[in-house]
């Protein structure tokens, strides 16, 4: 149109005036959406130059994109379910109602369709993708009544990946996806089943020939039908109960294969725990050449962290700290008594630090720091706990007196962070074995957990101090059968903003274990949660969990040595060994005699202490693996102010009854030549030799060599089975 304006002195000239015109809607790229919105809807039209807002209904868009005068993309807002008309708003005006403009939110519950796999053990950790509709904003996936853990979804909300969590062995449940729109309707396509599972055998080796009686422990073994070694069927297989079975390995060829059960409810999945190593003869008496880069120290020292013991006894701190003891790690024990009275009162809730002070003074004493293990509960404040089952191993008060719990936990740690210096806590001994009765013993522990550290972290609070919390503890997870608790509890600390500063376990074998493997695994799964990094933290570990006579003999130090060198190869971060001292005349576990004498154990400690400073690198030919039957060396080096030490031991994990404890040479003893490179040019060293060997007390040192850097720096030894040696160059000019 054209306008002028009069006035009493004349008339303006003529102006054209355009009006925005009334925009319109003629189609919908989507007709309907959920009611939790999210929708991307493409609004074509007309009059679309200078939008000003778009509502479904009378809630406005959550956002909105132009793309011309003709076409918008309006992201749908949350809306009650329903039919709504689209209105785009302008300067022109708003849109008329049309048939074309009508919108509809529906609940549209999550469907599944598939899963795969369908099955995995019991032990939990299995990785699961789910197929099917609806899973945008899915946070929350259950097998039966169990919470999976790490749910990860594409951007069409058509998969999902899970990990299980712990189930029933031989049980199948449903997988179920929750989201805002609601959870999915059980089907029998997404049927999961816990099948069985092996989580340790108790020998990993033994002759090609086989023969080798072997108890395989694990879940679901009520109606085994078939055991096997690689693809091999065991013979004389019997069931013992739902969690073991016998079987005698059949022959095979020298090296690894998986053992196997087969059930009812399918075959056991593969993992590190059913490793079974086939061992060749060896040659005996065979030559083995160490050699060690002295030139070229590696960035790694050696690992002084790995001298930490359980449970020291008064007047053990002399012999302790003279080996570089760095951790002591103790029970607090709520469940005690001193002098015939509860340490923790049920009536008044005071508790009674008497004993528990007793025994941090003790880990003083060895120069370690100590480590309080936050444990058991006191009889009166257990959970319902069921006939036969001993009170202190089950839940405290995970119900309605959870108070009382948090605050003898925060009256403790109150008293010894403030008046003891504690700095270190763990949350419980073992929850996934003995120690922990529970019908879900994870969501139990979880809920511990919870509670235990946030009380820990108060008390710490209240004295302006840092501490470390961790745990759990496990049971048997060198076999990795528990990767399960350790991804649920890394999931339950972050979303609960928890800490967790170390992950600890415990692992009882003669083998000599690939720490290695279960590192990178709890590593792997560690890593999922990139706002952890905790340390990792081996505080339980020996031959066997109920004791092993092997272990007051040179065999016991041949092991310890074997172990150390393996948990520093894997970069554990700390170890305590189980434990200090025997505890009777019968029990085997201490590197102390209960008279508090020093056994062949102790010595290598003493050995490692002593080989303090900067690692360098080794190798050995022939390649050891698999040698155990006729001995196995290993070595491990390291380098500090110019002298250089080299411990050197001969292990055989398989060693038949009785072939420990002699000192006349055996078909497992080896001549072994030590060479080094990058000693200095023209520096002299003196070689010593201290040796701990079958049937003698250990060595004082003995001279072994001269040598001259830079020319044939190399001198040859015998190493006897079950015996090590260090040693030790010592510059002399």
């Amino acid at each position: 149109m054209t306008v002028a304006v009069t006035i009493p002195g004349g008339t303006s000239g003529v102006n054209t005036y355009t009006s925005d015109p009334v925009p319109t809607i003629t189609s919908l790229s989507r007709v309907s959406g959920p009611v939790s919105g999210g929708n991307t809807v493409t609004i074509t039209g007309s009059g679309f130059s200078t939008v000003q807002h778009i509502q479904f209904g009378t809630t406005t868009a959550r956002s909105f994109t132009y793309r011309s005068v003709t076409q918008l993309v309006a992201t749908t807002p949350a809306h009650a379910a329903g039919t709504v008309r689209i209105s785009v708003t302008t300067p022109g005006g708003t849109t008329p109602t049309s048939s074309a403009d009508v919108y509809q939110f529906i609940v549209s519950a999550p469907a599944v369709t598939s899963i795969s796999p369908a099955s995995g053990p019991a032990t939990g950790g299995t990785t699961v993708t789910v197929s099917g509709s609806g899973f945008t904003g899915a946070t929350t996936v259950y097998f039966s009544s169990s919470k999976g853990v790490t749910v990860s979804v594409n951007a069409s909300g058509t998969q999902l990946t899970v990990k299980t969590p712990l189930g029933a062995s031989g049980a199948s449940v449903n997988v179920e996806v929750k989201t805002p729109e609601g959870e999915s309707t059980a089907v029998t396509a997404d049927l999961f089943t816990y099948g069985p599972t092996i989580t340790s055998l108790s020998r990993t080796s033994g002759p090609v020939s086989g023969g080798t009686k072997v108890t395989i422990t694990g879940s679901g073994f009520t109606t085994v039908e078939d055991v096997k070694f690689g693809t091999t069927t065991a013979e004389a297989i019997t069931v013992k109960s739902a969690t073991q079975v016998a079987a005698t390995s059949p022959g095979g060829n020298a090296g690894t294969v998986d053992v196997t059960v087969t059930a009812g409810t399918g075959t056991s999945p593969t993992v590190d725990a059913d490793h079974y190593t086939y061992v060749g003869v060896g040659t005996p008496n065979a030559p083995v050449t160490v050699s060690v880069a002295a030139g070229h120290p590696k960035a790694t020292t050696i690992n002084q962290g790995l001298i930490g013991f359980n449970h020291p006894p008064a007047g053990s701190g002399p012999a302790l700290a003279a080996i570089g003891t760095q951790w002591a790690r103790t029970d607090v024990s709520f469940e005690t008594s001193v002098n015939g009275q509860p340490v923790y009162n049920c009536t008044t809730g005071a508790w009674n630090p008497q004993v528990l002070d007793a025994n941090v003074a003790i880990d003083r004493q060895t120069g370690a720091t100590p480590e309080l293990i936050v444990d058991y509960t006191p009889p009166c404040l257990a959970t319902d706990p069921p006939a036969g089952v001993n009170p202190n191993y089950t839940p405290p008060d995970i119900g309605p007196d959870m108070a009382k719990w948090q605050a003898l936990v925060y009256q403790m740690a109150l008293h010894e962070i403030g008046a003891e210096g504690v700095r270190v806590f763990e949350v419980w001994n073992e929850p996934n074995g003995l120690f922990w009765v529970a019908p879900d013993k994870i969501s139990a522990y979880l809920t511990l957990y919870q509670a235990t550290a946030t009380s820990l972290e108060a008390a710490a609070s209240a004295l302006g101090v840092q501490i470390l919390v961790g745990g759990p503890a496990l049971a048997a997870v060198p076999t990795l059968p528990y990767l399960g608790w350790i991804s649920q509890l890394c999931s339950f600390a972050v979303a609960n903003n928890l800490p967790l500063d170390f992950i600890s376990w415990h692992e009882y074998s003669p083998e000599d274990p690939t720490y290695g493997t279960v590192v990178a695994a709890i590593r792997a799964e560690v890593a999922e949660f990139p706002t952890l990094h905790p340390l990792l933290w081996l505080d339980e570990w020996n031959t066997s969990a109920v004791g092993n006579p092997a272990m007051s003999g040179s065999e016991g130090a041949a092991f310890v040595a074997a172990e150390l060198d393996s948990a520093q190869s894997a970069g554990i971060d700390r170890a305590t060994f189980y434990e200090a001292a025997d505890d009777s005349p019968l029990d085997t576990f201490g590197v102390l005699t209960q008279a508090l004498a020093p056994k062949f154990d102790y010595q290598v400690f003493a050995m490692w202490h002593s080989m303090a400073g900067a690692e360098l690198s080794t190798s050995i030919a022939p390649n050891q693996t698999g040698a155990g039957l006729q001995g196995q060396i290993g070595a491990v080096a390291s380098t500090s102010g110019g002298a250089v030490d080299v411990v050197v031991y001969n292990y055989d994990p398989t060693g038949p009854a009785g072939s420990a404890g002699q000192s006349v040479p055996t078909s497992q003893s080896h001549p072994v030549t030590v060479s080094l490179t990058g000693l200095a040019l023209g520096r002299h060293y003196r070689v010593s030799r201290t040796l701990v060997d079958p049937g003698d007390s250990p060595s004082t040192p003995q001279s072994l060599a001269s040598l001259v850097g830079g020319g044939a720096d190399q001198f040859t030894f015998t190493q006897t089975g079950q015996s090590v040696s260090l040693l030790t160059l010592t510059p002399t000019s």
